[in-house]
């Protein structure tokens, strides 16, 4: 405890300074923490989006699989390509 007013006046300033330096603190936690809430949003978002383009290249693929093209229309598609 303090002894005479220049002590208790010390006291204070480092007791104010303590209190600003956890003020700051606590904002910068409350920044981080808003931040990872935001991440955990994308990251949920891209997996909802990853798992529906998945859907739609199945049903792509399964689509594609019924079409049936002639052995002449292959060679002719692979001359094409080369």
């Amino acid at each position: 405890m303090p002894r005479d007013a220049t002590e208790a006046v010390n006291w204070y300033r480092l007791a104010a300074e303590q209190g600003y330096s956890l003020a700051q603190i606590n904002t910068a936690i409350n920044q981080m923490d808003q931040t990872t809430q935001q991440n955990t949003a994308m990251v949920e978002e891209t997996t909802a989006a990853s798992h529906a383009l998945r859907k739609q290249i199945d049903e792509l693929a399964t689509l594609v699989r019924q079409f049936r093209i002639s052995d002449t229309a292959r060679v002719v598609s692979a001359r094409a390509a080369a």
